[in-house]
């Protein structure tokens, strides 16, 4: 939410007719190059936060970062 508003300041406040911008994310969502601040803006919207790395319970035993140096020193 921070960063839609931020780009929306940003497209707002310093754009001019001339510049060209474009929306890229990681997660596929992309604007392409263009001076179309409504299509910038409305990419910037969708944007969504996505979980990269989701804990799986039933994976691995579910242990602090000093429990597995414990495990991993007695293993050594």
């Amino acid at each position: 939410m921070r960063v839609q508003k931020a780009a929306s300041k940003i497209f707002g406040e310093t754009m001019t007719e001339t510049d060209m911008a474009a929306v890229v994310s990681l997660s596929g969502t992309n604007s392409g190059l263009t001076h179309d601040l409504a299509q910038l803006q409305e990419t910037v919207n969708k944007i969504r936060v996505q979980q990269v790395f989701g804990h799986d319970d039933h994976a691995c035993p579910n242990i602090d970062y000093y429990q597995g140096r414990l495990n991993s020193k007695q293993a050594l």
